[in-house]
This record gives structure tokens, sequence and C-alpha cells, in this order.
């Protein structure tokens, strides 16, 4: 049957010389029925059937265009897109919400078996599908497709939360302000004025500073604001019908200095070498912060056994005392205790004053006066460091003699190890009654001489 249809045309065709017979080794003109049911399967294959959607339609806002375009492909029975094509393709909705209409130019000449649909939108939004047709060709129906509503700002979202400080201080952080669509993001069509104000509040404080601003790109920022009084607050950001409420924070009292505390404690030392690093003192608020802007004056006693050694002052700067140059040369256990007005004191932890080394010799005990020179005595030197402390790590030998005696009295030259500073001299006896003066030496060290005690 086909070749009876196309025969005469194809034989027509064939009376004509053509390149493509010669490159393929036919002689031109061939009417062969080989030759004629080839040209028929290929004239067949290249004629237009259907159409197809080669870009589908994809989401898009109501009455915005659809982007990428939308097109249709004209394509023969081998789904091979049919390039000599110029027929006109007209796209409509298929299913839809009620009422939606599509919009822009729907009917479109293909161009090299393509029709490419640039200015289609919609009405209304709702899930769409659309069908393409031409003439008597089969007809495509696209994939399911969103139309969305245009966004519009509903929301207001606090991005960053307010944070408390203490009432008139300006709010730990700034607090930020977020404008959303419907769909969640960030609306950033015009300008709108955010405004704030305090929501809830347990103590009738009011919010200072300044309280509306522009946003920006679907933003506003909100920096130095403060409370007026102590209390638990939520703030309210307000644009138009639009309102956000932020989570609670809490304005402390004001800041007012009530006491005392040691930041830097005194630590252990050789007498006469300085506490060092220098002892600090901090003026705190009731909430234990240090106060920056206190200039009061702080006054330090130097105690050991409960009695005061000495007293120092200083001036506090930024919130902290400093005392430099505290130089106790006294040996013991001490404490430092500080005192500003009406504030409460503070007292250090204990440290030490260490003797430091030997540098002289003083007697420690010595026979009394009118003691009987027949017995036996105990005589007892210390070894010293400059500021007169025993110096208890010396372990040198004390030497003990006669500096003067009475005439005819045996000699004394006796030597002692020194144990926790003190050399021990036991069982001395004097050959004579009469008045003597004992001398002691070590080494490089002063020499000590007694006073004078009369034997009986």
């Amino acid at each position: 049957m086909r070749s009876s249809i196309f025969r005469p045309l194809l034989a027509a065709l064939g009376a004509v010389p053509r390149m493509q017979d010669r490159r393929r080794g036919r002689k031109p003109g061939d009417c062969s029925p080989a030759h004629i049911e080839s040209l028929e399967t290929r004239m067949l294959l290249s004629a237009a059937t259907k159409v197809v959607f080669g870009v589908q339609p994809s989401s898009a806002f109501v009455g915005n265009v659809v982007s990428p375009a939308v097109t249709v492909d004209v394509e023969d029975s081998g789904s091979h897109i049919v390039a000599t094509d110029s027929s006109n393709v007209t796209v409509s909705i298929a299913s839809g919400p009620m009422g939606g209409k599509l919009l822009g130019t729907v009917t479109v000449k293909a161009e090299n078996g393509i029709a490419v649909f640039n200015k289609l939108s919609f009405s209304k939004p709702g899930t769409y599908t659309l069908s393409a047709v031409d003439g008597p060709l089969v007809a495509a129906t696209s994939s399911h497709f969103v139309v969305r509503a245009q966004p519009v700002a509903t929301t207001l979202v606090f991005s960053h939360e307010p944070v408390g400080n203490g009432a008139g201080a300006t709010l730990t952080s700034a607090v930020v302000v977020h404008i959303l669509d419907q769909y969640g993001n960030v609306s950033t069509e015009g300008n709108p004025l955010i405004s704030l104000k305090v929501g809830t509040s347990t103590s009738g404080g009011n919010l200072l500073g300044v309280v509306s601003r522009t946003a920006t790109d679907g933003v506003v920022t909100f920096a130095n604001l403060s409370m007026t009084k102590a209390g638990r607050y939520t703030l309210q950001a307000i644009d138009g019908s639009l309102t956000a409420e932020s989570t609670s924070f809490t304005v402390t009292a004001p800041s007012v200095a009530t006491t005392l505390a040691f930041l830097q404690e005194p630590t252990n030392l050789t007498a006469g070498k300085g506490i060092a690093p220098a002892a600090t003192v901090e003026v705190r608020d009731q909430y234990g912060h240090v106060v920056a802007d206190d200039q009061s004056v702080v006054k330090l006693k130097i105690v050991t056994c409960g009695v005061v050694q000495g007293t120092a002052t200083a001036v506090v700067k930024h919130g902290i005392a400093t005392f430099s140059g505290l130089n106790p040369t006294a040996a013991g256990t001490y404490t430092l205790v500080a005192t500003d007005g009406a504030l409460k004191s503070a007292t250090s932890s204990k440290f030490i004053v260490a003797p430091g080394i030997g540098t002289h010799l003083a007697f420690k005990q010595i026979p009394t006066n009118d003691s009987s020179h027949s017995g036996t005595f105990t005589i007892k030197v210390d070894v010293l460091d400059k500021f007169g402390n025993v110096a208890i790590s010396d372990a040198s030998r004390v030497t003990l003699s006669f500096a003067s005696a009475p005439m005819g009295a045996a000699a004394l030259s006796v030597s002692s190890s020194v144990v926790g500073g003190v050399a021990t001299f036991s069982h001395i006896t004097f050959s004579k009654p009469g008045r003597y003066v004992l001398k002691a030496t070590d080494g490089d060290l002063l020499m000590a001489t007694a006073d004078g005690f009369t034997l009986a």
C-alpha cells in the first residue's frame, strides 16, 4: 500500500540525478523497488507526528515570567526533532487551580522544529500542568509544577536576642530583628520602619536609646539600648501589624562599690627582698565585678600575731589598688588587711617572711652576775641576718673565748656547730671568781662581745 502511494512521486524524484545516489554507488535515477522502499521509509520517519515538552515549566511566583523558557519540540515517529517544521504550537492550562489563567504569548511558531515560550506567567498560585497542541499532531502534557504567591513580609523575628546588663548600662549586645516572608526567607522589599518597646516588665523600667530604625535588606540592628530599672523584661518589635516578642532578659541594679578583695595575694619572701609581685586589691560591686571607675584610697595594714607592724596606702586606678614596695624585714608569718572607708575589708592569705643569710653574731645567753664560779654554765650565741633575724638555715661553727678575764684564770677556746641559727655551749666552767667578758667569732661574720659579768 505504501509503495502505491509514494511510487509516482519517487519515480519523479528518481528521474533527477542526485549526488547522494553517486556517493552510495547507485546510478542517477535509480527506480529499483529496493531504492524506492528506502526512500519511502526515510520520508515517513521525517514527517511530524507529535509534540513533546523539551524544557518543562518550572516553579515561579504569580505574575513572574516562568524561567527558563518553556520549549515544545515537534518530533517524528522516531522521536527526532523535525528541523524543517515551522508550524504553530499552542500551550494552555491542562490542570490547575480554579480561576487560574495562563498569561503571555501562548501560540508560538516553531523554528527548526522547536517552539519557545518565553513570556508565560500565571494569575493565581497553585499546582499546574500545561498541554501543547499543534493541529493534528499528538498533543503533550507537561510535568506538574508549582506557582507560588508573591513573597510578602509576614513575620518579624529576633535573630539576636537582648542580653541584660546593669540598669542604665548598655545591653550586653546589639538587638537584631529580621523581616521574613511567608516562605521563611528574609524579605528585602522596601525599607520599613521597625520600632522596639518594652513587652513585659517586672519593675516598670523604660527602654532608652534609638528605638525606631529603618530596615535595610530586611534587617535592622538596635545598638546602645539600656533599661532604667532592675527587673525582668521582654522587648517587642513592631512593623505595622507585624509584631514579635523577644526572650526574657534580666537587668540588675546599678553597680555600687561594696567590698574589697585581694586580686594578687602576697607571696612568701626573704626578709628585705620585698613582696613580689606587688599585692593588689580590687574594689568590687555587689555582683562581684570590679568597679572600674572607682578612685578611692585603700589602706593596707601589715599584721603578724595580731599586731600591726606597718601600714601603706594606694590610690585606686581602674578599680585596682597596687601596693608596690612592701618590704617587711622581721621574720615571721603575716597577713595583709585592706580597708577603704565603709567598704567591707579584705584579709589576705598568710605569707612567710624568712630570715636572710647570717651577717653577725649576738650573745643570747650568758652567766648572770654573782653566780658562783664553781658551777657549770650554758652559753648561747645567735647567728643573725642584717635585720636581726636568727639565720635558722645557718650551719657554720662558732668559737667562744674570753675577751677579758681575771688575772690567772684558765684560758677558754671552744667551738660549737650552729643549729637552727644558734650555737650552744654547754658545761662551760670558770677557774676563778672575778669579772669576765666573752667573745664569739665565726669566720667572716661580725664577731660579738658579751656584756661583762662578775662571778663570785
